[in-house]
């Protein structure tokens, strides 16, 4: 404001201050450059011996805030520091988003390559510094566990330029959902929950906190899967083949509950069957089934698919003859 003001007592001149109307003041002068330049901002130093500071965020250098304006020398560089490094790694989360991912599957299981690996370090050394390992392997895995956890919930949380300039209509809007950040952490986090408990005030809950994906939207999710589940089972009349079986490689099959001649008041004409096959990794061979193929579940509607059931004559009764013997060898007595 010093500087302000004598440029402009400058331009006025002698004669200018005597006939300047309304009377002037630094209060006066500060208040017209807020009014005409509304992208101007204005604080208050620490020291408010100081004039107070006026200043342009989106021309003044580096982009830097108020309060690090206001901070001494050594504040002013670290909080530059730390500028330039979230300027940094938003530019990385915006390019690791935009980077094509398959739709070829659900990933629920976490790893490094979910997030850019310069966040994930950043947030590692703030928990434990720069250090590779701890003192034990148990140790480690945990920090490494935790970093991953906090670096896909940055990522699930970040919002665009594009997201923080919308002015909406509303002052109750929130931030509309972005899918293409959804990640392992959010989504597993949300599936593990729901199947567990089913309670949508628990999931609630979390999503508020970032945690995981809302309940609607892990609905959505599990009709994806379904429908997923049905457009395989087209390829197989009516019968579902994980895609991880492949051709030639041994596997155990287990089945249980098969129902043969089912004739209840709740079941007639019915079948129940349960197979089931242990998962097999690294195996070499051609994959018998495509694919599944997650798409974006538009509603709670699960594709319909029928199979037609051969037809299948229900067995005559036979006479047991063991009664028949019994009543004549009962006749003899």
């Amino acid at each position: 404001m010093d500087a302000i003001e004598t440029t402009y007592l400058n331009m006025l001149g002698a004669d200018g201050l005597e006939n300047h109307s309304p009377a002037f003041t630094r209060k006066w002068l500060k208040e017209k450059i807020l009014t005409e330049l509304p992208s101007v901002k204005s604080f208050l130093q620490t020291d408010r011996r100081k004039s107070a500071v006026l200043y342009s965020p989106d021309a003044c250098e580096e982009g830097m805030v108020h309060c690090a304006i206001a901070r001494d020398d050594d504040g002013v560089t670290q909080m530059k520091a730390i500028y330039k490094s979230a300027q940094v790694i938003r530019k990385l989360i915006e390019d690791f988003t935009k980077k094509d991912k398959p739709s070829t599957a659900l990933p629920v299981s976490s790893n490094i390559d979910d997030v850019p690996a310069e966040l994930y370090t950043l947030i590692r050394w703030i928990m434990v510094g720069p250090v590779q390992d701890l003192e034990h392997e148990t140790r480690t895995s945990a920090v490494n566990r935790a970093a991953l956890a906090v670096s896909q919930n940055i990522m699930f949380g970040f919002k665009s330029n594009r997201q923080v300039k919308y002015k909406p209509s509303s002052d109750t809007a929130t931030f509309g959902p972005h899918h293409i950040r959804e990640n392992p952490q959010v989504l597993g986090l949300g599936q593990t929950v729901h199947h567990d408990t089913r309670s949508k005030m628990l999931m609630d809950l979390l999503n508020g906190q970032g945690h995981c994906v809302s309940y609607g939207r892990t609905l959505l999710i599990e009709t994806a899967l379904a429908n997923a589940v049905v457009e395989n089972t087209t390829h197989f009349q009516g019968l579902y083949v994980p895609p991880f079986l492949k051709k030639g490689a041994f596997v155990f099959f287990a089945a249980d509950n098969t129902d043969f001649a089912e004739d209840t008041t709740d079941g007639k004409h019915s079948w129940n069957g349960y197979c089931s096959v242990p998962e097999t990794t690294d195996v070499p061979g051609e994959p018998i089934a495509p694919p599944l193929v997650i798409g974006d579940a538009q509603s709670l509607s699960v594709t319909p698919y029928h199979v037609d059931v051969l037809h299948c004559d229900k067995p005559k009764p036979q006479p047991i003859h063991r009664t028949e013997d019994f009543i004549q060898r009962g006749g003899s007595l």
